[in-house]
């Protein structure tokens, strides 16, 4: 006979588990003493031995029900209550982490446990762990929210609905209107399916695409919806992309088949406003503060028409947008109902894309299949974001535990659930999203135009006073290195100054900055560079660019009538090249043709700013954005005649000689 295998070690088994508590064995034994059931009886009926019941008769066992813990019950009692206090604070902990938090914490009282692999204790304490205190604690799937919008607190919206309720009042519900718009994706509807066992990547044959398309809602809080108004990505608009649309629906296109500024114009003037002006009345309308949505056109056609333009809090729409609240949900679930009807027709199934004639008749059909609830779930929106009727209540009783009183719980939480915290909540909602530019607007609080505008031509100015500003400090800092390399070479420096006036201010300003600074006289040009951002901080020389001219004696001198010759000398072209020429500039190696559009004198050196054409198929033609740098003189191979550029239709292409092209590489 052959050798055996020895068998496989199987589960490790604890003998039989103890299903039944200590409340429950008291009970049992007060009916046994008084005498209204038996032991045997009971003992059958509670699937409880009889000789346990035998030996708590007589008081052979006067401990708990089961194997004792590791833990005390104070010890137990805090891990459970941490645990519920980090939950609430946003940041829930999974089995692994409070593994390692006990760990830790035995590690901390010089405490060893025997059970316990080097004091970890295993997956099997953490599953028992959770069935002793399941009536408290439960594993669940988690959906993650956004820093952003972990951030909105009780501060922002009890400040919000105390301005909210002051435009508010005296305003029916059929005059209150809330807009948002939301993306249809080309993405069918998943569900389980029937497979094999042993299939490890369960597929499905469906063809689908990553296209999006763009529809703005709007209704009112009587539950009133306008009808859809569609964008779709393009810059043409057909008459066969809304040819099945539902009645009333109104189309437009951008660029990026996103909503833009002269898009939402379009939509407030010819599609809102004419549906708005038939309610009488006071009216508001409520929409996110995205930057697309406030226009001064916009604000003007409210102030004419008697109509509050109300922004809701950054990052809150998830609580205060009735439409995202109570209608987009359901909406988008019968769209991939739909959209997975469709892409099972024969007729389709060879088609990878949506089309966009077709995207109109499917949205029809959406909305068709939800027609009979979507009045009462916006209705629902309006009233579970508290509105209309005003109701702050109602909101803030949906911020989770962490956004109403973080700071009363930090103080709760025990030393290493404090050290856990430290690590990972404060990280993550401290981090700040820097924005380039903030619209003025107060949530709750309806925008006005005079704000707006101001805002932009505020923003306007700073922009054009910082490059003005910049173009000085480098003029300056140019006409410097180019006096140093005059002085060095012990040649006068030529009467011819840069462009502006500001780069002559910003070099007198330099030179009298250093010399304020007392440098010796045979200085280098990386002493005095480095002397000048010492001393001088972008600030000071911003308003040194400004101060009036002073004139200093020391190792750089400024003569007053030599500025004043630099200041009134009009502007020139030098070299070959002027202003207007059509040149052959050479890029990375490769000649292309194009027009000189300006010339500038940086420091010692003349540059050229040149708009170059680009190659389509082998003519070339002018970019619809301008290609334009500057170019130093040795880059720009020769001057071209315009008679050389054949023009060869109205489309702009123009013919050049690949013999001067040629040439120009031979030159390279």
């Amino acid at each position: 006979m052959g050798r055996q295998k020895p068998s496989k070690p199987g589960t490790r088994k604890y003998g039989t588990k103890t299903r039944y508590s200590n409340d429950t064995l008291q009970k049992i034994l007060e009916e046994i003493t008084t005498g209204r059931i038996g032991q045997r009886e009971a003992a059958r009926k509670y699937n409880i031995p009889r000789q346990t019941i035998v030996n708590k008769l007589k008081n052979k066992h006067s401990c708990k029900v089961g194997r004792p813990t590791v833990f005390t019950e104070i010890e137990e009692r805090s891990f459970v209550q941490h645990c519920i206090t980090v939950s609430d604070m946003g940041v829930p902990i999974s089995i692994f982490d409070l593994r390692c938090i006990v760990k830790s914490y035995l590690d901390t009282c010089n405490r060893k446990v025997s059970c316990f692999a080097d004091n970890m204790p295993g997956w099997e304490w953490g599953k028992a762990f959770l069935e002793r205190h399941h009536s408290e604690l439960s594993q669940k799937f988690t959906v993650n929210i956004s820093r952003k919008h972990a951030a909105v607190n009780e501060d922002i919206i009890s400040t919000f609905f105390l301005k909210y309720k002051d435009e508010i009042e005296g305003v029916p519900a059929e005059n209150i209107f809330n807009f948002d718009e939301t993306g249809f994706h080309d993405i069918p509807a998943k569900g389980k399916l029937l497979f094999r066992r042993t299939y490890r990547h369960p597929e499905k044959i469906e063809n689908t695409s990553k296209s999006c398309f763009t529809v703005m809602f709007c209704g009112n809080a009587a539950g009133e919806f306008l009808p859809p108004y569609l964008i779709f990505k393009g810059k043409q608009k057909w008459t066969d992309w809304i040819y099945n649309a539902p009645p009333g629906t109104r189309m437009n296109s951008s660029d990026s088949g996103w909503m833009e500024q002269g898009v939402f114009d379009d939509w407030f003037e010819t599609h809102f406003l004419p549906f708005a002006l038939k309610k009488e009345g006071r009216r508001v309308i409520i929409g996110d503060n995205l930057s697309s949505h406030i226009s001064i056109r916009t604000l003007e056609l409210c102030e004419q028409n008697n109509i509050k333009f109300i922004c809701l809090p950054p990052n809150a729409t998830h609580l205060l947008q009735p439409l995202d609240v109570a209608y987009f949900s359901s909406l988008k679930k019968n769209w991939r109902d739909v959209l997975s009807q469709w892409r099972k027709t024969p007729e389709v199934k060879k088609k990878q894309c949506l089309p966009k004639g077709t995207f109109s008749g499917l949205l029809a059909k959406t909305l068709q299949l939800g027609e009979q609830t979507a009045s009462s779930n916006l209705v629902k929106g309006f009233e579970k974001c508290g509105l209309c009727p005003v109701n702050c209540d109602r909101v803030l009783q949906c911020l989770p535990d962490y956004a109403r009183n973080e700071s009363s719980v930090m103080g709760s939480v025990g030393a290493e659930f404090k050290k856990y915290l430290e690590t990972i909540r404060q990280s993550d909602l401290n981090v700040k999203c820097v924005k380039k530019y903030k619209l003025p607007i107060e949530p709750g609080k309806s925008v006005s135009t005079e704000d707006v505008r101001a805002f932009y031509e505020n923003r306007e100015l700073t922009r054009n006073n910082g490059r003005r500003r910049q173009s000085q400090i480098e003029g300056g800092e140019n006409e410097l290195r180019g006096e140093l390399e005059f002085q060095q070479c012990g040649t006068s420096r030529p009467r011819s100054g840069p462009k502006t006036r500001g780069g002559v201010r910003a070099r007198a300003a330099t030179l009298r900055t250093l010399n304020r600074s007392n440098l010796p006289t045979d200085a280098s040009e990386s002493c005095i560079l480095a002397e000048l951002d010492v001393t001088r901080s972008m600030t000071d020389r911003m308003e040194l660019v400004n101060s009036p001219i002073v004139i200093a004696e020391g190792n750089m001198v400024v003569e007053e009538e030599l500025l004043t010759d630099m200041v009134n000398q009009p502007s020139t072209s030098e070299g070959d090249f002027h202003v207007n020429d059509y040149v052959i500039a050479v890029y990375e190696g490769k000649c292309y043709p194009g027009k000189v559009t300006a010339v500038e004198v940086r420091g010692n050196c003349v540059t050229f700013r040149i708009s170059c054409m680009v190659k389509k198929g082998k003519y070339w033609v002018w970019p619809e954005r301008e290609d334009s740098i500057w170019y130093r003189k040795d880059c720009i191979l020769k001057k071209i005649d315009e008679s050389c550029m054949k023009h060869i239709n109205k489309r702009g292409m123009v013919h050049i000689s690949d013999d001067l092209l040629c040439s120009s590489d031979e030159d390279i």
